[in-house]
């Protein structure tokens, strides 16, 4: 299933109420927060919008991660910013991982940031 499937599929499922509890248990407001997620990912002038573009322009160092089983999201994403992206991009493709890495592996995605920063650090 595309990442635009997926997105078609959690607004079918929305008004069970599923959704609403889990997104209540990390935002304020979880129907604003779907509402403006859902409604701009899937806006027909949203379609054909890049941000490969701006990549071009930025030449800092970083660090992008995506879980392999995020439903929302995708590999080619990273890989995308990795070879648009001016500056160094270093990829970490995480198992074990939905959507929210954080949640999921909070001590893995610390010890990445953590390397991360101090290899920065180390070159500045």
């Amino acid at each position: 299933m595309t990442w635009r499937a997926n997105r078609r599929a959690a607004r079918s499922r929305w008004p069970d109420g599923k959704l609403r509890v889990r997104l209540a248990r990390h935002h304020r407001d979880p129907v604003a927060t779907f509402e403006g997620w859902s409604s701009q990912w899937l806006a027909p002038g949203f379609r054909n919008w890049s941000i490969l573009p701006l990549l071009r322009r930025s030449t800092c160092r970083s660090s992008r991660s995506r879980a392999r089983n995020d439903g929302y999201g995708s590999m080619r994403q990273i890989d995308e910013i990795a070879n648009y992206s001016r500056g160094p991009v270093e990829l970490q493709k995480l198992a074990d991982c939905g959507h929210d890495p954080f949640r999921d592996a909070p001590r893995r995605m610390l010890d990445l940031c953590a390397a991360f920063v101090s290899r920065v650090c180390k070159t500045a």
